[in-house]
């Protein structure tokens, strides 16, 4: 899964400093820093590198004396060209007597090289014929790789059923509590179950939704807690449905163990439910 945007512009380098500049100030975004890596990698290191610049941008609203502190996490937005490089040139093709006897002999020294050595041209197909199964290797591993960052994009639709079915059996539990009444009971009986069904797959999903994930910082723990609530998440609300239904069809007669479990539920799905959205949101998206 990615985690930025990227856009290719055909274009010199300083003319797309200046693209990302007036659209990052068209959404209200300020340049407070800016790095030349090409510059100070040759000042430093004496080393060649490509046109590279690191712009610090931030919404320039958000500067107040009480926010200052969100200058520690701006977004930082990467320009950068390719390293020119010199390729050589194929020699011309200039058709004269000399190049036309050159060629002849060049075939007949072919012809004479595969009548002197028929074991090589077997070795260098060999050689190819594994390459080709190389080739077809690294074909299969990216199209399991795009199958696992495909299916991962339902994370973010399945997550909501969990999280409303979960909230809402417990609320369907302190009504049958204070208004007992069948239609309480059966409606929390059936959102717990429809509750474990969708929390699995959101789970799974969410796990290939994160494959490759690359966070770092104080992201990289807010990702790891999200991925071990999530996942215990899914775990408890299996854990609340069959306690439910063992309750209901008398196998268990103490019901506290049911409560319990979905009390705990509850707590771990607004868990989750937050640190996906610090991550999707950004750091206190919920404390401005």
């Amino acid at each position: 899964m990615k985690n930025y945007f990227s856009k290719t512009l055909k274009t010199s380098f300083d003319d797309a400093v200046n693209c990302v500049t007036k659209a990052l100030k068209a959404e209200g975004f300020g340049i407070l820093t800016e790095t030349d890596v090409q510059a100070t990698l040759k000042k430093k290191l004496n080393v060649d590198f490509q046109p590279y610049l690191i712009l610090g941008a931030c919404k320039l609203k958000t500067l107040t004396s009480r926010t200052l502190f969100m200058l520690l996490f701006l977004a930082p937005v990467l320009v950068f060209g390719h390293a020119e490089h010199q390729e050589q040139s194929p020699s011309p093709n200039i058709e004269n007597h000399h190049g036309s006897s050159e060629k002849t002999s060049d075939a007949h020294e072919k012809k004479k090289d595969q009548q002197e050595s028929p074991g090589q041209d077997k070795t260098e197909k060999q050689v190819e014929h594994k390459h080709d199964h190389g080739a077809h290797g690294l074909k299969g591993e990216a199209g399991y790789k795009k199958f696992i960052k495909w299916i991962g994009n339902f994370h973010p639709i399945f997550n909501h059923f969990p999280i409303a079915l979960i909230v809402m059996t417990g609320l369907s539990e302190l009504l049958f509590l204070w208004f007992p009444s069948p239609v309480f009971s059966n409606a929390s009986r059936f959102m717990i179950i429809a509750a474990a069904i969708t929390a699995m797959p959101a789970a799974l999903f969410g796990l290939a939704y994160g494959y490759e994930a690359n966070y770092t910082g104080q992201l990289s723990s807010v990702f790891w807690w999200h991925r071990f609530t999530g996942i215990s998440t899914a775990i408890l609300a299996v854990t609340s449905a069959v306690l439910k239904e063992l309750h209901v069809r008398k196998r268990v007669n103490k019901i506290g163990y049911y409560y319990t479990a979905l009390i705990i539920s509850i707590l771990f799905v607004t868990i989750t439910g937050y640190l996906g959205g610090e991550m999707t949101f950004g750091l206190f998206h919920m404390f401005p």
